[in-house]
């Protein structure tokens, strides 16, 4: 694990991470890492712009059906 000192906090910023971390029963340091944790996760937004573009996508395959026969088949190719 790291260490991380940041400097020159502007003090509401600090106010408001102290004030968070205390409605949200954690001490200072655990709502920081856990807001740290949190950047690089995609926003809701980021998560529906990728559902979009798959449903595009998948609407660009062709049609493709298999049977529960065909797919065991598939399963077993190759084995012993």
């Amino acid at each position: 694990m790291a260490n991380l000192t940041v400097r020159n906090i502007p003090d509401d910023v600090y106010e408001r991470l102290k004030q968070r971390a205390a409605a949200n029963r954690r001490s200072l340091n655990q709502e920081i890492v856990l807001l740290l944790e949190r950047v690089d996760q995609p926003t809701a937004e980021e998560k529906q712009d990728f559902l979009t573009r798959l449903r595009a996508f998948h609407q660009t395959l062709p049609d493709f059906e298999m049977t529960d026969a065909e797919i065991s088949a598939a399963k077993r190719k190759g084995r012993p």
